[in-house]
Parts: structure tokens; sequence; C-alpha cells
């Protein structure tokens, strides 16, 4: 006696509605990656000069370009060159440590001369971006400090 094969029309269903949730699912996952990626990271620097010549405390008020709203646990590392002579200095990237406040960031950079600096902020996190910034650092007549940002994000 030969057993009949018969297929099993509750599976198919079952695969069928597996496979639907693991598809929807999949591409649930690809949206929101992409909102994600789409949002991209738009930084304020200020920059003050402090006692030691060429020390410069920064703050940096980050935040996301397309909701406007602060980016907060992200890891940002600087570096820091001068267009006029790339990669002639050696500063070393700097670490910003987040402060209190939502989005607001803390560094400070040690510059080997006065100029214009673009400063790369490589921003990892709640998303990966990097925001360039252009600054003029140069010494006001009493010797303190403002620098001002000549260009925000690249």
């Amino acid at each position: 006696m030969k057993a009949l094969m018969r297929p099993n029309k509750n599976r198919s269903v079952e695969f069928s509605i597996k496979t639907l949730i693991l598809f929807a699912g999949v591409c649930a996952l690809f949206v929101t990656q992409a909102r994600a990626e789409s949002e991209r990271a738009e930084a304020e620097v200020e920059c003050a000069e402090k006692e030691t010549p060429l020390q410069y405390s920064c703050t940096i008020q980050l935040y996301g370009r397309g909701s406007g709203k602060p980016l907060t646990g992200a890891r940002i590392v600087i570096n820091a060159d001068m267009p006029d002579m790339p990669m002639a200095h050696n500063v070393p990237p700097v670490i910003a440590i987040e402060n209190e406040a939502p989005g607001l960031y803390q560094a400070t950079l040690i510059l080997e001369m006065r100029g214009q600096w673009v400063l790369r902020l490589s921003v990892s996190g709640p998303l990966r971006d990097i925001v360039v910034v252009a600054m003029e650092f140069s010494p006001r007549p009493d010797h303190e400090h403002a620098p001002h940002q000549l260009h925000e994000h690249h």
C-alpha cells in the first residue's frame, strides 16, 4: 500500500504568512534606516582663546539639519587643518565631550598658528556624518580672540 502525500494547506498558508511578515519586516527596516540616514548633522561652532596663546575652548551645538533637534549621545572627533597649507600642520584629533545641555559639546583645540582653519567634525552615534566648518582664528588688538565661522556644513 502506498500512502498518498497531500500538501497540507494549513502549512502552505502558514509559510506564506511567515514569508509575508518577514518581507514586511525587512522593508520596514530599510525604510527606517533610509530615514535615519537621510538626516544630516549640522553644527554651530564658537571658539574663544584661553589664556594660553593658540589654545581655544570650543563649544559645538550639534543638531539635525532636517529636524532642527539637538543631537545627543554623539561622538565628535575634530580634525583641524589650514586650507592654505594642507597637511603642513600636525594638530592631533580632539574628541568633543558632551555637556548636560542637549546637543552641546565642548573641546579644547591647540593650534600651531593663527589664520584660517578648517575643522572637520566626524560625527558618529545617533547618525554618521561629517560636518566641515571653516573658521578664522586671528588675534584682536586687545589680544582676546573671537574667531568667526566662515562656513558650515559640507
